[in-house]
């Protein structure tokens, strides 16, 4: 019972201070000249060979709980990063070993390098971010709690879909959806990913 009320009374005292992460997309679709590794040929491409990139800004904000004026103390910090289908993303995961914060500190910012896929028709346009963190009283002592927090952001419907220039070897292409005995044709992605889908058969069969 002893060892309970200890432990109940080291939870009563552990800090209040806390982490928040943060998610930035970058305000434009940039068309670059880089080299990747892309032996399936998934990356999504100009007409120039370029490819579509946006960047990202993962950071952590840190608030001090009113009164105390310890250094906030943090250890097995990790940001788990999920990103809609048709992204390639650099990193999914971000781990700091340990994070000694004050008001004055600048918590870690990494910029991450988003990077378009052919024929993808996202369901869901949110990047999303899941920050665990224990919260540790003083570092010479096991005592800590595991907290979490979450943040996302919506990337833009237009990274997913390309505007080129008419080839001249294009050929015509007429499309047409028409609903029968007031039948729904379905969620629109699902429309168009079967279409995609039929092309692809029907190219390979040529």
């Amino acid at each position: 019972m002893e060892q309970i009320r200890v432990h109940e009374s080291d939870q009563v005292k552990m800090p209040q201070d806390s982490l928040n992460v943060n998610l930035q997309l970058g305000s434009t679709i940039e068309e670059v000249k880089e080299y990747l590794e892309d032996p399936q040929n998934t990356l999504a491409r100009t007409n120039k060979g370029l490819l579509y990139r946006m960047k990202l800004k993962v950071s952590l904000s840190y608030r001090q709980a009113p009164g105390n004026i310890n250094v906030g103390i943090f250890k097995n910090v990790q940001i788990d990063l999920k990103f809609p289908k048709g992204v390639l993303s650099e990193k999914t995961c971000i781990k700091h070993e340990s994070l000694s914060l004050t008001n004055s500190s600048t918590p870690p910012i990494e910029q991450i390098l988003l990077y378009a896929q052919n024929h993808m028709l996202p369901h869901d346009l949110h990047v999303e971010a899941v920050l665990t963190y224990q919260q540790v009283k003083d570092q010479q002592k096991g005592a800590s709690l595991l907290r979490t927090n979450c943040n996302s952001v919506l990337m833009p419907a237009s990274f997913f879909m390309r505007v080129v220039e008419p080839s001249k070897d294009s050929q015509d292409f007429k499309l047409q959806l028409s609903m029968r005995n007031g039948q729904s044709i379905g969620s629109l992605p699902d429309v168009f990913q079967s279409l995609l889908n039929k092309q692809i058969v029907d190219d390979n069969f040529k």
